[in-house]
């Protein structure tokens, strides 16, 4: 009868263990992008102040001066 009884008890545990257990998640499948293709071209705008000072001694040259100014520039870049 002890051992009946002792079966009994570790069966009961092993369902009770059992029951405890979380059923495994399926694995989350990877979202795809695609890659969006480089544009084969591009144009670019660059500006921009100019801000000079030139101060230059010498025993017979002196020169002073100062600048301000604007630069304005584009770029067209195509690959091959």
């Amino acid at each position: 009868m002890k051992i009946f009884i002792f079966l009994l008890i570790v069966m009961l545990s092993v369902f009770d263990l059992h029951s405890q257990q979380k059923p495994a998640h399926k694995p989350i499948q990877p979202i795809i992008i695609p890659k969006s293709k480089t544009p084969q071209a591009w144009i670019g705008i660059f500006a921009g102040p100019n801000l000079n000072h030139l101060d230059y001694y010498d025993q017979i040259t002196t020169i002073e001066g100062r600048n301000i100014a604007f630069h304005v520039g584009f770029i067209y870049q195509k690959k091959n």
